[in-house]
C-alpha cells in the first residue's frame, strides 16, 4: 500500500443497523447476518480526518429472504404435512376398522361353535 492510501480514513453506517457513524482505514468491511429487508449504506472518505465538506457515498439496496422465510413455501410445508397426517389417519382408522371387523367375525364363528 502507499502512503495516500494508508491515510485514508473512512467513516461509514448502514441505517436501521448502525446508530452511531463506524471509522475506520480499513477497504473491507463485513455486515454478517443480515435479516431479509431494505437498507441503505452511507460511506465518507477523507485523507485529513476532517469529514466536515467530503461527498457522501449512499448505496440502497434489498436482500430478498431464503425460500424457506418466505410465505408461499410456508404454506406449501403446512399443506404437505396436513396431507401426510391426514393419510396417516385415515390409514389408522381403516386399519382400526379391519381390526375391530376380524374380531366381530372371530366373536360371530366362536358363537356358531
Amino acid at each position: 500500500m502507499d502512503a495516500v492510501s494508508q491515510a485514508v480514513k473512512y467513516k461509514y453506517k448502514l441505517e436501521s443497523i448502525d446508530i452511531e457513524w463506524r471509522y475506520t482505514t480499513d477497504q473491507k468491511l463485513i455486515y454478517p447476518n443480515l435479516s431479509p429487508g431494505n437498507y441503505c449504506f452511507i460511506l465518507e472518505c477523507s485523507i485529513n480526518d476532517n469529514f466536515d465538506f467530503v461527498d457522501k457515498f449512499e448505496v440502497a439496496f434489498t436482500i430478498k429472504p431464503a425460500y424457506w422465510q418466505t410465505l408461499w413455501f410456508k404454506v406449501l410445508v403446512s399443506f404437505v404435512l396436513g396431507l401426510i397426517g391426514y393419510f396417516v389417519l385415515t390409514r389408522s382408522k381403516m386399519r382400526q376398522k379391519l381390526l375391530d371387523e376380524i374380531k366381530t367375525d372371530q366373536l360371530k364363528n366362536q358363537r356358531k361353535r
